[in-house]
């Protein structure tokens, strides 16, 4: 059966699916990274931009959406609603700043270099959506270094 012709079955786009979901949480897991880093790496590497292992394949929109859905569920898991609340009106001010300071300066400079509107928008879109992140590597990072002292 020739490559295309393989691609092409449903089959062995659902075989992929499978096997990228059981085995790249084990492979993350043994590099000591986040199961969950596996699957979106996984992902990555079967989707339209890497490798293009399945490309008519039409649930795999499905399966990332899913996907998506459920790296929200996990997020939502890990929030102490508790401490948020307690913090309300710090977390609100906080949750506000880190989106909206770092959006205003991805328009700015996307805007400075003569992007589209449309475009620089994205941009700060991107750059306020990592913010959470950085904040997050940046804590852990000196809850470790505290310890260590």
């Amino acid at each position: 059966m020739p490559w295309e012709q393989l691609q092409q079955s449903s089959t062995f786009g659902f075989t992929v699916v499978a096997l990228i979901v059981v085995f790249s949480p084990l492979i993350a897991e043994r590099v000591r990274l986040p199961g969950l880093m596996g699957l979106l790496l996984g992902g990555a590497l079967i989707g339209p931009n890497m490798f293009n292992v399945l490309p008519s394949f039409e649930s795999l929109d499905s399966v990332g959406g899913l996907g998506v859905l459920y790296l929200i569920f996990l997020a939502g898991l890990q929030l102490d609603i508790d401490s948020f609340m307690r913090y309300r009106k710090i977390s609100a001010g906080f949750g506000l700043l880190t989106a909206f300071i770092p959006l205003v300066l991805g328009v700015g400079v996307g805007l400075m270099l003569g992007i589209d509107t449309t475009a620089a928008v994205l941009i700060g879109s991107f750059w306020a959506s990592f913010t959470l992140i950085t904040r997050r590597a940046a804590v852990n990072r000196s809850s470790c270094s505290a310890s260590r002292s």
